[in-house]
């Protein structure tokens, strides 16, 4: 860790750089607030460039790292 914190968000301000829409930050979001961005039409395939991630890529990235989303949220299940 260096002065001020700094080393640990560095790699998610990197990471998080192109992100453009709350669903982008699905990590963070209970799963109440995913399901309601998801109801009202967010877009599942926002990015802000060409190979910038979009919030289904995110997603697959989380499941398939074994996350859940938010530490001590419950898993959301398929609906």
């Amino acid at each position: 860790r260096s002065e001020h914190g700094r080393t640990e968000v560095l790699p998610w301000l990197v990471r998080s750089r192109h992100w453009t829409t709350p669903l982008h930050h699905l990590e963070l979001l209970a799963p109440a607030r995913v399901m309601h961005l998801l109801r009202a039409g967010a877009d599942l395939h926002a990015c802000a460039a060409p190979g910038a991630p979009t919030p289904v890529k995110i997603a697959s990235e989380v499941l398939a790292a074994g996350g859940g989303g938010r530490r001590g949220a419950p898993r959301p299940s398929c609906v």
